[in-house]
């Protein structure tokens, strides 16, 4: 009972809130269907993409090649490493 996201803005449309409003539903949609975990990879250079999901309270976790990002929908993770 888990999801995994990965989402790509054309660089015209970067700086928008397009990725804002798309975690957004995708955080809405994964608490009304009552999933357990919401998992995605970010490249470590995307400071924007960590950013964000920091403010909504993912746990960033820093891998070998990327940054894992794991959230329980519906409930603010405490334990947010520096990515």
């Amino acid at each position: 009972n888990e999801a995994e996201f990965a989402i790509v803005i054309a660089d015209a449309w970067q700086g928008r809130g397009l990725g804002g409003k798309l975690m957004g539903e995708l955080l809405r949609v994964g608490k009304c269907e009552g999933l357990a975990c919401i998992r995605g990879r970010i490249l470590p250079d995307n400071a924007a993409m960590l950013r964000l999901c920091r403010k909504l309270g993912f746990l960033l976790r820093p891998e070998e090649d990327d940054v894992a990002a794991e959230i329980v929908p519906g409930q603010k993770s405490k334990e947010t490493h520096h990515a």
